[in-house]
């Protein structure tokens, strides 16, 4: 089942019914069959699909966390990685990850560093001084040549989480590799969705002239930003990508506190709530701007975080 999970989830093959009653099942033999590698498979097959189970996480934690000598360096990442990206906290389990990965830390590839040192920013878990120390700021300056793109993105995020956010800079690398840090997760883009421009023309008919793509110190590159009672607001326009059965994932729960931490407003404008209301008005021949206009300016006077 584990199998078969993970093998639907690396073609990324989408079966939600397929999912729902694999964790209904596996919840029940997680304690009885698994081996390290098959609760790693699981919670990584789970949070790649975008398949959150609150009760089957909760079962993979309670069985992980005293097993955590089992796992091997790629296993313990997977799994750190999985939980942060549903966004379940899981704080025993990450005391643990924390210990076991500083007693193996030479033997992480980039990638399983990557994944860990972003997964504990994600969940915010900041127990955890025995693994961010100067031996970790140098094994990831050793692995400085052989990051990938993705996993600079996720290297910044966490160094902005542990020197902004937690107030240290005792485990992060030289500046030189932090600048590639953030030049990678700089110069990250896209195109602007039909979306994006429908917000776009909603708040510009209210002559809130909303700028767009504008980038912050930190890289972060904001989809728009309006000024709402004499406060800079980023408007974040919120994709189906950005959701696990609309509930925040954790890259966009890291995004979000960042921001906020960094000194912004955010106003997020999850998908479906927009697609609904237009759809709506235009099922009632109502006007699709109006009724935009309308609940736009409710979120910006009541849902601003």
């Amino acid at each position: 089942l584990a199998s078969l999970a993970w093998s639907f989830a690396t073609a990324g093959h989408a079966a939600p019914a397929l999912f729902d009653g694999l964790a209904s099942r596996l919840s029940v033999l997680v304690g009885e069959l698994f081996t390290a590698q098959g609760l790693s498979n699981t919670a990584w097959a789970f949070a790649a699909a975008g398949r959150p189970s609150p009760a089957l996480f909760a079962r993979l934690a309670a069985e992980a966390t005293p097993r955590l000598s089992e796992f091997k360096p790629q296993e313990l990442a997977s799994l750190a990685w999985a939980f942060a990206t549903v966004g379940q906290p899981a704080p025993a389990l990450f005391d643990g990850l924390a210990v076991v990965a500083a007693q193996r830390l030479t033997f992480f590839k980039p990638l399983e560093v990557a994944n860990v040192a972003w997964a504990f920013a994600a969940a915010d878990h900041r127990t955890a001084p025995a693994l961010f120390d100067e031996g970790f700021g140098r094994h990831v300056e050793s692995l400085g040549g052989g990051f990938n793109d993705g996993s600079l993105v996720q290297l910044h995020q966490w160094a902005l989480w542990l020197e902004r956010e937690c107030g240290r800079a005792d485990g992060l690398p030289s500046e030189q590799l932090r600048a590639r840090f953030h030049a990678a997760f700089a110069s990250r883009g896209g195109r602007p969705s039909r979306l994006h421009k429908e917000v776009l023309s909603a708040l510009a008919s209210l002559r809130l002239e909303p700028a767009e793509h504008l980038q912050t110190d930190e890289g972060y590159t904001l989809d728009l930003v309006v000024e709402w009672r004499g406060e800079k607001v980023a408007v974040m326009v919120d994709a189906p990508w950005h959701f696990h059965n609309r509930q925040p994932t954790g890259h966009t729960l890291l995004r979000r506190r960042q921001l906020r931490h960094f000194g912004w407003r955010v106003l997020p404008l999850p998908h479906w709530e927009w697609s609904t209301l237009y759809h709506s008005a235009v099922a009632d021949d109502a006007s699709p701007q109006r009724r935009m206009q309308t609940y736009l300016l409710y979120a910006l006077e009541q849902r601003v975080i």
